[in-house]
């Protein structure tokens, strides 16, 4: 069974929670605070689009970002919830919480799009996505969430080539606050959550610990996982900050149902009896941001991020066959980013920055009793560079370039250059972008037993965009249409027990979404991509990519203590 993977099916469940305990020693979030969950702005800043704390307004690229009052307003357990609403973003699960969830932007394989945890990239080093963790992955402490849509590897190097995903820890605000929460809801579940917080003058902290039980929908299909999620930060001089993140999550899934493939195009749904699996995630980050002189920022980010997989699944019992599958797989990415910005007044910035990241796999998979080990270090150490130039608010150029050098293939450049102009007395701004995206091959395609191809180059894309916004009575309504291309080369492709670079493939469409302020306590919104993605070698749709998908919500908060949410998510086969 080389090279195994987790084919995924649109099969998702919704759970229905009740509030039945909470107590809490500070006051609740002000009614003006909820209410601004309504509100249709751009005026938030992220970090994903360029590395710096910019107006998302004055983005070149296309960027979506939801605020902590709008994922509170929401209140998702995993991440996946929220995730599956965004623009742009397909959301494929292979069964209830705690399974697989293959996350794609702009039809890309999850590969080929990059997860990251403030900042630090989550892709694991031997499959390639971060599939696996995702399905499980406890919104805890998770106060923005900042989707860049495509390619990216210009600034965050390999896997960024549909696009980011960046899941923002939240830092304390104001007193002491310690609160407790109970959920109960259909098919058995429970959720526990203690949390305690406060901001000083000297430091600030938070910390948030959770259980999550589910029953699931069918005979073996329960979930637990407990979670510990923490935040502290100090002021250094005047402008500096040195914050440390952590977060551990270890669960449990009872995966009772087996999905095969049967064709290219079709899986079929089977039973298994006795497949589960053990999962542990561990994410410490030291992160130090400062500005020594008016013309010089530091950012600096040393992380470690620690996953442990076990797979058990041992031949159904009086099913009369070998048919099993075992995997104990450990990873550990050690990253360390310093990165330079000097500005040149409020319109020109340049960034520089050195990333270094060293990969360790331990893995051995058992398959119809054979054993499968890979024992494997890999080395990057990439030099990016940037210049973000403005020209007072109408117009932006956004241009940079990036080399990755690894120990496993040649020297990787990805350039990308942007740009945005807004006719500020219509509301209207138009953008463009160009740009070149790798994914470098896994441990796994590399390495794997008799099977793999330690030869292997990236795969490599071209990405083109153009979109337009308007805005209409102010920030009352927004509207959003983007075109965009991505061309692939050099594809890994994986046959019975080869794999190599030879597959080309092309996914272009539209990108279109709108929201309204209806009323001050309605907001409205709806997204809708067309995708057309075609395999180039054999001339053939590629699978599992809806060609149309498309999302509506409401949001309806009418008083403090009460928030109605309404999503309904469509997808075509």
């Amino acid at each position: 069974m080389p090279f195994p993977q987790i084919l995924t099916s649109a099969k998702s469940t919704a759970t229905l929670t009740f509030l039945i305990l909470w107590i809490s020693t500070a006051h609740s979030t002000p009614a003006d605070e909820i209410a601004s969950t309504s509100e249709v702005h751009l005026r938030v800043t992220a970090t994903t689009p360029s590395r710096l704390e910019e107006p998302v307004e004055e983005s070149s690229g296309s960027v979506t970002v939801l605020t902590e009052p709008e994922i509170e307003a929401q209140n998702p357990v995993a991440a996946t919830e929220i995730l599956r609403d965004l623009p742009g973003v397909s959301l494929q699960e292979s069964g209830t919480i705690g399974e697989s969830a293959a996350l794609t932007l702009r039809g890309t394989e999850p590969t080929q799009t990059l997860i990251l945890l403030d900042g630090i990239r989550l892709n694991s080093p031997f499959r390639g996505d971060f599939d696996l963790y995702l399905g499980a992955f406890m919104m805890d402490q998770i106060g923005q969430i900042e989707v860049v849509r495509g390619a990216q590897s210009a600034l965050y190097g390999s896997d960024a080539m549909g696009g980011v995903v960046n899941l923002r820890t939240q830092r304390a605000q104001g007193p002491l606050r310690t609160s407790f929460t109970g959920e109960a809801g259909n098919e058995g579940t429970f959720r526990e959550v203690l949390s305690v917080g406060e901001k000083r003058p000297w430091i600030d902290y938070a910390l948030t610990f959770s259980r999550t039980d589910t029953a699931g929908q069918f005979d073996r299909d329960r979930f637990g996982a407990s979670a510990f999620t923490g935040q502290v930060g100090v002021p250094i001089r005047g402008n500096g900050r040195l914050q440390f993140i952590s977060r551990l999550q270890t669960d449990r899934k009872e995966a009772a149902v087996d999905i095969i493939p049967i064709s290219d195009t079709a899986v079929q749904m089977v039973f298994d009896e006795n497949d589960e699996l053990r999962k542990r995630f561990i994410f410490n980050a030291l992160q130090y941001n400062d500005r020594f002189a008016s013309w010089l920022e530091l950012s600096w980010k040393a992380a470690v991020v620690d996953t442990r997989l076990n797979w058990d699944n041992p031949p159904d019992p009086g099913s009369g066959n070998s048919d099993s599958y075992f995997e104990t797989t450990d990873t550990r990415s050690l990253i360390l980013d310093l990165q330079q910005n000097i500005l040149a007044g409020d319109s020109d910035t340049v960034t520089f920055g050195i990333e270094r990241t060293r990969d360790i796999v331990n893995s051995e998979i058992i398959s119809f009793d054979m054993p499968f080990p890979i024992n494997q270090t890999r080395e990057n150490t990439a030099y990016y560079l940037q210049n973000l130039f403005k020209w007072g608010k109408p117009f932006v150029l956004q241009a940079g370039v990036r080399l990755d050098d690894n120990n496993h293939f040649r020297t990787v450049t990805s350039p990308k250059v942007s740009s945005a102009y807004e006719w500020q007395s219509t509301g209207t701004r138009v953008r463009g972008s160009w740009g070149m995206g790798f994914r470098a091959p896994t441990i796994q395609e590399l390495f794997f037993p008799d099977c793999g191809n330690p030869d292997l180059e990236p795969e490599r894309s071209r990405n083109w965009e153009a979109g337009i916004q308007q805005r209409i009575f102010g920030e009352t309504m927004l509207l959003d249409t983007a075109y965009f291309r991505i061309d692939y080369h050099d594809l890994i492709q994986k046959g019975p027990c080869s794999v190599a670079n030879t597959g080309k493939a092309r996914t272009q469409g539209v990108e279109s979404s709108i929201k309204a302020r209806i009323h001050p306590t309605l907001t409205a919104t709806a997204n809708y991509t067309y995708l057309d993605a075609q395999d180039r070698s054999n001339k053939v749709e590629l699978p599992f990519r809806p060609r149309h998908q498309g999302t509506i919500g409401l949001l309806y908060t009418p008083t403090l203590n009460f928030v109605a949410d309404l999503d309904i998510n469509m997808a075509s086969s």
